[in-house]
């Protein structure tokens, strides 16, 4: 195998030669990013990426703070209980009988679960596959009270019942946690935690951490912060676009075929005019 290495850009690509004549272009893009910090000093982007998690987990729970985190809870327990009452009620069974947000039905009144996936699929839901009997169901705080009824009226037009309405369902009267689940200590009692409600306070406390730091209007950008320094605002925009930030990761194949698209390798193998490209990411060395 013969290798060729070649300054492209910011990026390094290597050439590989091995036998019967193919050639292999590595392309590993890398934007010579913190090259100038010494090696005991640098640290990977893996931590980086970790702490912005921690921070988006953090700020979601300042800006709801206790009574809201509870109060979204509530919430999606209830229409995950009013849900399995009304399928509970047109001939399907609940396998578990304790649940948060997610329920396991046996669909096997509807004919099989293939049944039950087509109407749900003709009605822009997909739900979880588990066998040809079963299917799982889970609920989050992006559920509204109108896809609850688009949902529970999929069941119900699998097994030829009359679709339902809003009025049709009542707030439970009791939890489907067990006792010994839940919770009765106090959480989140710092005042951070209780403040910032609203937009406008939840600004201005970003802004007055922000404050603490170093950025780009005051001098250096330091290490840990190649994202602030190598992705503008503009660049990041598609990110908040629905047909990127709202696919699930289970989604089927034939709904995501545009995510298959800006991911397929041919299409930089034909912007390279090369056989074969192989690419690799650069952090976490």
């Amino acid at each position: 195998m013969i290798h060729r290495e070649t300054q492209l850009i910011d990026c390094l690509c290597k050439v590989c030669i091995i036998p019967f004549k193919v050639v292999i272009y590595v392309l590993n893009v890398d934007a010579a990013r913190e090259q100038h910090i010494r090696r005991e000093k640098a640290t990977s982007n893996i931590c980086t990426s970790q702490a912005l998690l921690a921070n988006m987990a953090a700020m979601y729970a300042v800006y709801h703070g206790a009574s809201g985190l509870q109060r979204i809870a509530t919430r999606v327990h209830q229409f995950t209980q009013v849900f399995k009452s009304a399928v509970v009620s047109m001939g399907y069974t609940s396998i578990n009988a304790s649940f948060f947000d997610t329920v396991t039905l046996d669909v096997s009144v509807a004919g099989n679960a293939d049944a039950v996936h087509n109407h749900a699929a003709s009605a822009g839901i997909n739900l979880r596959r588990i066998n040809d009997k079963h299917v799982g169901v889970s609920f989050d705080e992006s559920v509204s009270p109108d896809d609850l009824v688009a949902l529970v009226n999929v069941f119900a037009t699998a097994v030829s019942k009359a679709p339902l309405t809003l009025a049709n369902f009542s707030e439970p009267e009791f939890t489907s946690i067990p006792p010994a689940l839940q919770r009765t200590s106090e959480y989140l009692p710092h005042p951070v935690f209780n403040t910032h409600h609203s937009e406008t306070e939840m600004l201005r406390y970003i802004h007055h951490l922000a404050s603490k730091d170093l950025s780009l209007v005051h001098s250096m950008i330091p290490l840990g912060s190649c994202t602030m320094k190598l992705n503008s605002t503009s660049s990041m925009i598609p990110l908040t676009w629905p047909e990127f930030s709202s696919v699930h990761p289970f989604a089927p194949y034939d709904q995501v075929q545009g995510y298959h698209q800006v991911l397929k390798v041919n299409d930089f193998c034909c912007f390279l005019y090369k056989d074969l490209t192989c690419t690799q990411t650069g952090t976490g060395r």
